[in-house]
């Protein structure tokens, strides 16, 4: 069962992740689930090392391409970035190499 329609408070990183991978077409879900892992890594190293591991930084690039029109999208992704690449070299390194700087 999709979890698209409940609430992400609470939810884990895998779960977040899954939603986004469910849910790739859905600019409203794209938006929500990237807002969450925005939430998620804020001034958490581990959290971030998690969501750069688990492929987190290429499924948020890639609601940005896919969802180029929606600024709405573009603001939760960037804000996901942010915070993934805040004191973390590996997601900043990560983020540059996959065209990430380019797209905010």
């Amino acid at each position: 069962m999709s979890l698209a329609a409940g609430n992400a408070k609470n939810m884990g990183i895998d779960a977040v992740l899954e939603e986004m991978r469910s849910n790739a077409r859905s600019a409203k879900l794209q938006e929500k689930w990237c807002t969450e892992l925005a939430n998620l890594a804020w001034r958490n190293a581990e959290n971030q090392g998690k969501i750069g591991a688990q492929g987190g930084i290429e499924l948020v690039l890639e609601a940005m391409r896919r969802h180029a029109g929606s600024a709405d999208v573009q603001e939760s992704c960037g804000k996901a970035l942010a915070n993934f690449a805040d004191g973390n070299a590996e997601n900043q390194g990560k983020i540059g190499a996959q065209g990430g700087i380019e797209l905010v």
